[in-house]
C-alpha cells in the first residue's frame, strides 16, 4: 500500500508520477499534461517518453526532482515524515544549481572531445554578412532588419513576415507604430458618427469587480521564462474562485486579472511568488499609473532572525532588529514549539535591488553584542557571489574574475534561505 496516498499496490511508476504528492511535485516543476496525464505499466518507458520531450539541462533536473520525489517517499515511510510539494521542488532546484555552480569552478572528469567546424555554405534564400564593429545584440538585429527591408525594397515584395526573438526590438518597434498612430489621430477631423462617445457599462456589471481585482507583475530574473508554463502552472497552484487572467504588456512586465478581489488579496499575502526559481513580483494595479513607477523591487519576505537571547525575544525587539534589515508588516508569534525559542520570525519588506543581508548586530542591556544570522523563507535564485535576486552565480558577469571567489569562497551561499514546510505553524499580525 502507498504510505503517501494510501492506494492499495504501489510500484515504482506510482510512487514517482501517479501518486498524488509526485504528480503535484511534478505538476510545480511545469510538465505539460502530455508527460503527466500519460499511462504507463513500468517507469522506464514513462521516463524515456519524457526524454524525448526534454532538451538535455531539463532532462538532468528532471531527474533530480525524481530523486527528491523517492527520498520524500522514504522520509515518509521511516521516518513518519511529509514534506509540500513547493519544498521539494525548491530542494531539487537547488541541488541542481549548485551542481551546476560545482561543475564551473572544477575541471571536468571527462574532457569534452574537440570537435573542428568549419564553415558551411548558406543554403538557398539564405543571406548573410559580417559586421565590421563590436555591436550589441541589439544593434545587429537592428541592422539585420534594415538589411531585410532593402532586400524586399529591392525585390519589390509586397507583403512581408517579419520574426524575431529579441523582445526588447519587438516591443520597440510595436510602441514606434502606436506613436505613429496617435500623430495621426491627432491631425485628423472627426465626422458626426464618427465623434459618438461609447459609456462602458460593463464596470456596472455582477459578474465583474473591474480593475480593482487586478494586479500587475513582473519577471524579476535576467533569464528567460516560459511565460505560457508560468500561466498554467499558478493558475493550477493557486485554486481562485474564479478565473485568471495573464496578459504581457511590457517585456517582462504582466497584468494579472482576477475576477473577484478576495482572490487577488489572498494572492498578494502568498508573496514571495516563485515560478522555476525566478521572482515574480506582483503589486496591486493602480488605475493610470505608469508601469515604470512601480516599485517592483519591494517584496514581502518571511525571514528568521537567530541568536537573539530568549530574554530579550519579545515585540519591541522584534520591531527594532526587523526595522534594520526593512519594512515589518507582520509579526508571527509562533515557531514549531509553540513560541519562540529558536528564532524571531517576521514579515519584512525587502528591497530586492539591494545585496542581501545576513546578519543583524543586536546588543543588549549589558552591552553585549551578539551577531544575529538572517535566513529568508522562499527565497529565489541570486548569486553567490553579489547576493544580488534575479541572477545566478553562472549567469555573472563575465568580466569579473571568478577565480578570487573559488579561492576564498563565495560570502554568500544556501544557508541563507529557511526550510519551509513545518507543521502545525501558525502565522499570525
Amino acid at each position: 500500500m502507498c504510505p503517501r496516498c494510501g492506494s492499495k499496490v504501489e510500484t515504482l511508476i506510482h510512487a514517482l508520477k501517479d501518486c498524488l504528492r509526485a504528480r503535484a511535485v511534478l505538476v510545480h516543476e511545469g510538465l505539460d499534461n502530455a508527460p503527466v496525464e500519460g499511462s504507463y505499466e513500468r517507469c522506464v518507458d514513462w521516463i524515456e517518453d519524457v526524454a524525448l520531450l526534454l532538451d538535455k539541462k531539463a532532462l538532468s533536473d528532471f531527474v533530480t526532482v525524481l530523486w527528491n520525489i523517492w527520498n520524500n517517499r522514504n522520509n515518509k515511510v521511516f521516518r513518519e515524515t511529509e514534506e509540500d510539494a513547493k519544498v521539494i521542488w525548491d530542494r531539487a532546484a537547488t541541488l541542481s544549481r549548485d551542481f551546476c555552480i560545482f561543475n564551473l569552478m572544477e575541471d571536468p572528469m571527462i574532457l569534452k572531445p574537440v570537435e573542428e567546424k568549419g564553415w558551411q555554405k548558406l543554403g538557398p534564400g539564405v543571406r548573410a554578412g559580417v559586421l565590421d564593429f563590436n555591436a550589441k545584440a541589439e544593434w545587429a538585429e537592428l541592422q539585420v532588419l534594415a538589411e531585410s527591408m532593402e532586400l524586399a525594397r529591392a525585390k519589390r515584395w509586397l507583403k512581408l513576415d517579419f520574426e524575431s526573438d529579441y523582445v526588447n526590438l519587438v516591443n520597440r518597434l510595436k510602441r514606434a507604430v502606436a506613436e505613429d498612430i496617435n500623430r495621426l489621430l491627432q491631425k485628423l477631423n472627426f465626422s458626426e458618427e464618427e465623434a459618438t462617445k461609447i459609456v462602458c457599462t460593463k464596470w456596472g456589471s455582477n459578474n465583474s469587480q473591474g480593475f480593482k481585482a487586478w494586479d500587475i507583475g513582473k519577471i524579476m530574473s535576467v533569464e528567460n521564462v516560459n511565460r505560457d508554463v508560468m500561466y498554467r502552472v499558478f493558475k493550477s497552484i493557486w485554486f481562485t474562485k474564479e478565473e485568471v487572467n495573464f496578459v504581457a504588456i511590457k517585456e517582462v512586465v504582466i497584468l494579472v486579472k482576477f475576477c473577484n478581489v478576495d482572490d487577488r488579496k489572498k494572492i498578494l499575502n502568498l508573496s514571495p511568488l516563485l515560478f522555476d526559481q525566478c521572482l515574480f513580483s506582483m503589486l496591486a494595479y493602480v488605475k493610470d499609473q505608469e508601469v515604470e513607477t512601480y516599485a517592483f523591487n519591494l517584496i514581502p519576505f518571511w525571514v528568521r532572525i537567530f541568536n537573539i537571547p530568549l530574554e530579550c525575544m519579545d515585540r519591541q525587539v522584534a520591531m527594532d532588529v526587523g526595522s534594520a534589515i526593512g519594512e515589518v508588516i507582520a509579526i508571527n508569534w509562533r515557531d514549531r514549539d509553540g513560541g519562540w525559542t529558536k528564532y524571531i520570525q517576521l514579515r519584512v519588506i525587502i528591497d530586492t535591488s539591494k545585496s542581501l543581508r545576513r546578519v543583524v548586530k543586536f546588543v543588549n542591556s549589558e552591552a553585549v553584542v551578539s551577531v544575529c544570522a538572517i535566513k529568508y523563507e522562499g527565497l529565489p535564485i541570486f548569486c553567490y557571489s553579489c547576493s544580488l535576486i534575479s541572477r545566478s552565480t553562472q549567469k555573472y558577469d563575465k568580466k569579473v574574475d571568478l577565480s578570487k571567489f573559488i579561492k576564498t569562497s563565495f560570502q554568500y551561499g544556501n544557508w541563507l534561505r529557511a526550510l519551509i514546510g513545518m507543521p502545525n505553524q501558525d502565522r499570525g499580525d
